[in-house]
């Protein structure tokens, strides 16, 4: 069936139910399961009022990540998975406030 099962993990409840079904296909097939993390400043404009492309502002980032990251994979490891790995992606760029043009009539 599956021997690799890539699962998306930001921390969200969306992200618990894919990791719960990720966990269910992995014991079911004997699979590997690696669990990823994009860290991106963007989470930062998603869970605050503003936008801050700071350094102390990117390791938040990274430590939201890393935490997700371990929380997971303890769960995973709680359901009896042992082939368990995550990786993070690391993303630094900063946003940009972007100019729309109104429309132009035809």
């Amino acid at each position: 069936m599956y021997s690799h099962i890539i699962a998306a993990i930001d921390g969200s409840n969306n992200s618990d139910k894919a990791l719960n079904e990720a966990i269910r296909l992995a014991k079911f097939a004997d699979s590997r399961l690696t669990l990823i993390h994009i860290a991106s400043l963007r989470d930062l404009a998603v869970d605050s009022l503003g936008v801050y492309a700071g350094d102390p502002g990117y390791d938040l980032v990274l430590k939201q990540g890393e935490e997700a990251l371990a929380r997971a994979q303890q769960i995973a490891r709680n359901a009896g998975l042992t082939n368990v790995v995550s990786h993070m992606e690391k993303r630094r760029k900063r946003w940009r406030a972007r100019s729309r043009s109104p429309a132009t009539p035809a």
